[in-house]
């Protein structure tokens, strides 16, 4: 969520929907990064369809609509900063927008890498799986590149403006990095050079600890804050998710990083690695059960009370998303978690829907009152 959409809470022309039952304000902003959180959940879900689910169909049709989410967005809102350069620059420098480009990152990393794989459930020729995985490279790039930069950009902003009140919404930047790490290593098998692997699989482990390190600081200091001086308003509830996308994406990273790196070593030495992997994941989905807790009851009471719709609503998506890519590695070899993963699913699909009736209602709505106000 971002100021984008907070500020608005506060103009009292905006009209009023009846969603889940409740009368809320409708937030809407204008296309841009705080959007882009539809983007990292659809991605996602087209991927999980057919990674855990094996449903070939549902993959496919979100991963189209993921696609034109991402452009239509993506093109709209290059429109708006064309228009007002302003809405770029704020969008960078303003201390409540900036969070959003993690999700533009992660929007097109998740989008790239369901990619080759809706095609390949498909069986698509070796030359348009090599063209997916061209395509899965280029937004690999993109992504890794926004990621990173807004990872340490977050950091320069806390520190310039002495912010005093963390939030979970920070942690968005510095998830970004963790999604790289994981969509980074999958594609290690695709490069010819050996060379190339090595750096690539360097690069995903660099992100993998550039993201752990920062988001253990930002997220502890984010809980302590909510728990002892300021509980999150009920605008950001749904942020409490959030946190919940480090449990399971660096789960899922730390599988196939170690898989990658297994694939260069010795048997023996290869067992332990894919141990560490093992072990690191079952450590995380622990210390995510309080988490997991934490983020149903904040939200759900939300749901149940005052809070506004607004594109933030999608944090209840991508990170339920990463639980379960998460529990899905895991689950290869620990049947539990292969059943954790299609809960999981099934909790996205929920989530994805909700988020998805929320934004459509708000945005139908907010045009029929711009219509009226002009009549």
């Amino acid at each position: 969520m971002t100021q984008e959409t907070t500020t608005s809470q506060a103009r009292p022309s905006l009209p009023h929907a009846r969603v889940l039952g409740r009368q809320r304000p409708l937030l809407v902003p204008g296309p841009g990064p705080a959007w882009f959180g539809a983007v990292m959940g659809t991605g996602i879900l087209s991927n999980l369809f057919i990674t855990v689910g094996g449903l070939r169909l549902l993959g496919t049709v979100m991963l189209v609509l993921g696609w034109l989410m991402l452009v239509g967005i993506t093109a709209a809102f290059f429109r708006r900063s064309r228009r007002d350069r302003a809405v770029l620059f704020t969008s960078i420098t303003d201390t409540g927008q900036c969070t959003g480009w993690g999700m533009v990152a992660m929007g097109y990393l998740s989008v790239g890498a369901a990619t080759p794989v809706v095609l390949g459930a498909w069986e698509a020729p070796a030359g348009v799986m090599d063209a997916a995985w061209n395509v899965d490279m280029l937004m690999w790039l993109i992504g890794t590149t926004i990621g990173i930069i807004g990872a340490f950009g977050m950091g320069y902003v806390i520190i310039r403006n002495r912010l005093a009140e963390p939030r979970p919404v920070w942690g968005l930047p510095i998830v970004a990095p963790m999604v790289a790490a994981t969509t980074g290593a999958s594609q290690v098998p695709q490069l010819a050079s050996t060379g190339a692997k090595v750096w690539l699989l360097m690069a995903s482990t660099a992100c993998f600890f550039i993201a752990l390190v920062l988001a253990s600081i930002v997220f502890m200091l984010s809980y302590v804050h909510a728990w002892r001086r300021s509980p999150l308003p009920p605008a950001a509830l749904t942020s409490a998710w959030i946190p919940l996308g480090i449990i399971g994406q660096s789960s899922a990273a730390a599988q196939v990083i170690a898989r990658q790196a297994a694939s260069f070593a010795q048997p023996e030495p290869a067992s332990h690695i894919l141990h560490i992997a093992d072990v690191y994941g079952l450590v995380m989905m622990l210390l995510g059960i309080p988490m997991l807790l934490a983020a149903f009851y904040l939200s759900y009471s939300g749901f149940l009370s005052t809070m506004p719709v607004h594109p933030g609503w999608w944090a209840l998506t991508f990170p339920v998303g990463t639980l379960a890519l998460g529990t899905h590695f895991l689950g290869m070899h620990m049947p539990l978690f292969a059943a954790l993963s299609h809960a999981f699913l099934l909790l996205l699909v929920f989530h994805w829907l909700v988020a998805g009736y929320g934004s459509v209602r708000s945005i139908v709505a907010a045009h029929q009152h711009r219509k009226g106000a002009s009549s």
